[in-house]
């Protein structure tokens, strides 16, 4: 399954949370009666670092006629819009105020009344190279189990003393011991986490100089 774009900070207490365009599914998706419901793109899609409120275009798909905004910061927190705070502009298209006063990659996502959500989309901002990435997590899918197993992350840039950020299909967010993560070199470590529910888990990492990675999605069945 493909990683999402890179984040700064600690974007992503695996803002960790949440996935990206290019990742599939991050929690229950909603399935809305015309199908699935989807970002599809965010207008710009290259922002600068601001302090200011800045105003976002969202396209999607299938959103439904009543959700909220949920924007995982790089900082990790996370926000959730109203409906009442959004402004929809077409049956699939919407704009909001947000803020991004830092740099790295933002998730967001769509969640339906029934509390459902939409895939999630990253947005870049700032300049973020020479983050790490993570490009593949081995095994990628697995039972769900009580006990924490070893994985093995690959990509670039992973620094010794980094930080294991791992967002559950229910939205928890927690951060690996650090006695349970293997820094082997810049491109691969291991990890043993602990996986116990059913859906999609996301795992992302911090390094001890600030820049954190994309996020990877792990499956989870029974």
């Amino acid at each position: 399954m493909p990683g999402l774009p890179r984040r700064s900070g600690r974007e992503l207490l695996l803002a960790v949370l949440l996935c990206a365009g290019a990742i599939t599914g991050c929690r229950q998706t909603s399935t809305s009666p015309g199908g699935t419901s989807r970002i599809l793109a965010i207008t710009p899609s290259i922002v600068d670092v601001s302090t200011a409120p800045q105003v976002m275009r969202f396209s999607g798909a299938n959103l439904g006629s009543s959700y909220s905004l949920v924007m995982i910061s790089t900082g990790g927190s996370i926000t959730e819009i109203p409906p009442s705070q959004l402004q929809v502009l077409g049956s699939d298209t919407f704009q909001a105020t947000v803020m991004l006063p830092s740099a790295g990659i933002y998730a967001f996502e769509i969640k339906s009344q029934a509390g459902e959500v939409s895939n999630p989309f990253e947005l870049t901002v700032g300049n973020v190279s020479g983050f790490p990435t993570i490009t593949s997590v081995i095994p990628s899918a697995v039972q769900a189990s009580a006990q924490a197993r070893s994985f093995s992350i690959f990509g670039t840039h992973f620094e010794s003393g980094l930080t294991v950020v791992l967002a559950g299909p229910d939205g928890t967010i927690s951060t690996v011991s650090p006695g349970d993560v293997i820094v082997i070199n810049d491109t691969t470590f291991q990890a043993n986490l602990l996986l116990s529910k059913v859906g999609a888990y996301l795992v992302s990492v911090v390094n001890p100089s600030g820049g954190s990675s994309n996020l990877m999605s792990i499956a989870v069945t029974k």
